[in-house]
């Protein structure tokens, strides 16, 4: 009876949490969705704003001209019209078009030359005041993206609660026995209903009389009483001894992966400018990243190792991949006085059902090898920091054991003639016979090379990785 109704009152906290989760992610999105009511930035002066610049002119230059009622009144039309296109040419930066009307205009305005010195004056303080005020729209719209990705991640916080539950009596006294008789105390025991539906178990143990005993041992006696292959947590430590210690044990993956990399600097340059990261998450997944910055050298390296250190920290603290490199963006577009973008090729792997997803944002092709049967992934979309509106292509592939996933930077593609670089780097890979993806490339960067007599005109990135079955 004191189980049940503590089992319940777990269940009730959880729900009044789960609640609160809700209403803080809906203020989240109202929130981003004031920021986003908000007017947008804008590429050039509005017509509102040409014709201010048009009435103050008229007001400090032709109220007191004695030509006034000659040209307002007798040719208004013609004069409205010039000084109007002057504007115009001034402000979509028309130079030829600009000396023909200023000729024009010069003929007829007494005040001519200091009325377009003027124009030029206002203009430079209207663009000046135009771009700190997208600068600050951009701020705002970056803004709108963090508190849209921040609602994303309570809900899914959300959907995490509540998902604790006791295990039946007859599985915890077994449990219970079990360790016992190795000399392990057991102070509780949860399962945790995952979101992914693994199976998940947590306990609060310690040893007798000093011993020190392997956590992996431990899953090893706990998956042969559940019939599941347990593995140790991520953050666990691997010897169990005397002191209380929460022990994470999960469902085992149904694959592994190795990688293989290979890089070659641009010519004449010291330093890469391509970044990557090989991570996993606690949900059984691997995520490979490759970023490269804009140009080369140190300026590109810089850049690209930004972008690779801010997604794997929005990563590790649970962001989905499209929030992340959307958050991203923003901060690349806020912060750039110059133009400054990277491309990021991203590709998450499911190792317990072989489901990949490849997430890319300016990036070369990709490839996947299985046997001698090559598949591209490609997708055309701007780099990162270019404009803030990112489009992103997402493709999912079904991996199997024995296949690899081979990521290339431009430097690799472009190393070819532009009208065949995709299908001859195709053909290379279909032609490498090596079930080592260090090897494999290697051999690849080796044919590049060899094709371009050695010369590296741009850096060179190969990310190979294996996927092998348990």
């Amino acid at each position: 009876m004191k189980a049940n109704v503590a089992d319940e009152a777990v269940f009730l906290n959880g729900e009044l949490n789960k609640e609160k989760l809700v209403t803080l992610a809906k203020a989240f999105d109202e929130l981003a969705a004031s920021f986003s009511s908000l007017p947008k930035g804008q590429d050039k002066l509005s017509e509102q704003e040409l014709n201010n610049i048009f009435e103050s002119l008229g007001e400090k230059f032709c109220k007191e001209c004695p030509k006034c009622e000659l040209c307002w009144e007798q040719n208004y039309f013609k004069t409205y019209q010039t000084a109007y296109d002057i504007l115009t040419k001034i402000d979509e930066e028309e130079s030829e078009g600009y000396k023909d009307l200023e000729h024009g205009f010069t003929k007829g305005c007494i005040a001519a030359a200091q009325i377009l010195e003027e124009t030029r004056i206002l203009f430079q303080k209207e663009r000046m005041n135009l771009k700190w005020n997208n600068k600050i729209i951009s701020a705002r719209e970056a803004v709108t993206e963090q508190l849209k990705a921040m609602s994303q991640i309570i809900m899914q916080i959300k959907d995490e609660v509540c998902l604790v539950e006791k295990l039946n009596d007859a599985t915890e006294r077994n449990i219970r026995f079990i360790l016992r008789n190795n000399k392990i105390i057991v102070k509780n025991i949860f399962l945790i209903n995952r979101t992914d539906k693994r199976k998940e178990m947590r306990l609060t143990i310690k040893t007798k009389n000093g011993r020190c005993i392997p956590t992996k041992e431990i899953a090893n006696m706990l998956g042969s009483i559940c019939n599941l292959k347990y593995t140790i947590g991520k953050d666990c430590k691997n010897v169990v001894n005397g002191d209380w210690y929460p022990v994470t044990l999960v469902e085992d993956v149904n694959f592994k992966m190795l990688y293989g990399v290979a890089r070659k600097i641009k010519d004449n340059e010291r330093v890469s400018g391509d970044n990557f990261s090989f991570m996993e998450d606690k949900e059984g997944k691997k995520i490979i990243c490759l970023a490269d910055g804009m140009g080369s050298g140190l300026n590109a390296c810089s850049e690209s190792e930004k972008v690779i250190e801010l997604i794997e920290e929005l990563t590790e603290a649970g962001f989905v991949k499209e929030a992340a490199i959307k958050m991203i963006n923003s901060l690349l577009v806020v912060k750039a006085d110059e133009p400054l973008f990277t491309t990021v090729d991203m590709c998450e792997i499911d190792l317990y059902n072989g489901l990949c997803e490849f997430v890319k944002v300016g990036a070369s092709q990709s490839f996947i090898k299985r046997k001698n049967w090559v598949e591209m992934i490609e997708a055309s979309t701007l780099p990162a920091g270019l404009i803030y509106d990112i489009e992103m292509k997402a493709m999912s592939k079904k991996l199997y054991d024995g296949d690899y996933i081979i990521m290339v930077t431009d430097g690799i593609i472009d190393a070819f003639a532009p009208e065949c670089g995709e299908e001859m780097v195709k053909d290379i890979i279909a032609e490498i016979d090596s079930n080592n993806p260090k090897e494999m490339a290697s051999r690849l960067l080796e044919r590049v090379l060899e094709y371009n007599n050695g010369c590296v005109g741009d850096d060179m990135t190969i990310l190979v990785a294996g996927m092998w079955g348990k």
